[in-house]
């Protein structure tokens, strides 16, 4: 018995010995890294529990906005995004006002609903939300429900959660997860993949590089730069074909939203209902679309009646919202849901202007 309790003593003190080592490593970043939370987001939660952290901190009146790339501000820089215009419009009458843009590229409803989770601690004044159709394509959701796999934690104890959303059981998961939150699974990134086998999906990457500072070279490129590489390009110069239209039926043409069945309906619901429970202040906006586009590909008639869908869920749910879907004029976009400067800076005033309204920011 004396063996065994040395043993167990022994064991601990090793693990426990490891996992102070472990961090005495920092995460692993890139200097010309932009993801708001940079790279090692995808992999470790100290980031994002930092990013929580600091919420908390600021002093009101605050506002964080959720949501996917089209917030975020996927084909613009950090100071054309939806949020930045949003913060520069709420100062000019709140001088201290915040917008937080914790938005990502590929967040679906349920990132959402679980980044919900993480905030009612920081007390914000609002939450800006997009609801944009393109992630409530039964094909995106078959994809993956859950594009952050670091927010698996927030469903440990959820009664309903995405297919998809765990791989294992919940005991293998939640002792992942608590593995995740020691010094080993947050700082030794190797180790991480390992146990987890995630890291910033390649799409994130090449849009991180494409707005990364051009590396010095003693032998100038052989081909220049496409127009579709370049940042806020309208998509008017660009090419649209074989691969661009795959790209757009995943997202626009894989049938009509009529069941609640739908994984990302039932998250959306629950964003709602959670918001609520909470007294967190919502205005959710629905994300503009160019019909343009989309319209020389596929019949607007799925597109409207999908947009009408989400429309309902919100109206029913008595939430506060803004129906931006065709707000943006198609010259606006870089391609089928992404605005360029101005198409944010239009969104933004429209935000700016219906939150004065309503005043739950002050006067």
């Amino acid at each position: 018995m004396k063996k065994l309790l040395a043993m167990c003593v022994g064991l601990c003190s090793t693990l426990l010995l490891v996992d102070l080592w472990a961090g005495t490593f920092a995460p692993e970043t890139k200097e010309t890294e932009r993801l708001v939370l940079d790279d090692t987001f995808y992999e470790q939660n100290i980031q994002l529990d930092n990013a929580v952290a600091q919420l908390r901190a600021t002093p009101s009146p605050k506002v964080i906005a959720l949501g996917d790339s089209t917030m975020y501000g996927s084909v613009v820089y950090q100071n054309e995004t939806i949020p930045y215009f949003l913060r520069q419009n709420l100062q000019r009458q709140m001088p201290h006002a915040s917008v937080t843009n914790l938005a990502y590229p590929g967040a679906r409803p349920a990132d959402l609903y679980a980044m919900l989770k993480l905030i009612p601690d920081a007390h914000p004044d609002l939450v800006v939300v997009d609801v944009n159709v393109v992630f409530y394509s039964q094909r995106i959701l078959q994809e993956g429900a859950l594009a952050n796999k670091t927010l698996k934690r927030e469903f440990l104890y959820e009664p309903d959660v995405p297919k998809g959303v765990f791989a294992d059981n919940r005991v293998e998961e939640t002792l992942k997860t608590w593995l995740k939150d020691t010094n080993i699974g947050q700082y030794q990134t190797a180790i991480n993949k390992q146990l987890f086998g995630l890291q910033p999906r390649q799409y994130v990457r090449d849009a991180v590089d494409a707005l990364s500072p051009p590396k010095a070279s003693a032998q100038p490129p052989a081909n220049t730069a496409t127009p579709e590489n370049i940042i806020g390009v309208p998509w008017t110069s660009k090419t649209w074909g074989d691969q661009e239209r795959a790209t757009m039926e995943r997202i626009y043409g894989k049938g009509l939203l009529v069941k609640e069945e739908n994984d990302s309906v039932k998250m959306l619901i629950a964003f709602q209902e959670y918001a609520k429970e909470h007294g967190i202040n919502v205005l959710y906006y629905l994300a503009p679309q160019n019909e343009s586009l989309i319209g020389q590909f596929f019949s607007l008639g799925q597109l409207h009646d999908n947009q009408e869908f989400l429309r309902e869920k919100l109206v029913r749910g008595s939430s506060w919202y803004l129906d931006l879907s065709r707000e943006i004029p198609s010259n606006l976009f870089g391609d089928y849901d992404h605005m360029l400067r101005e198409g944010n800076a239009r969104v933004a005033d429209r935000l700016a202007d219906e939150i004065k309204a309503k005043g739950v920011l002050g006067r």
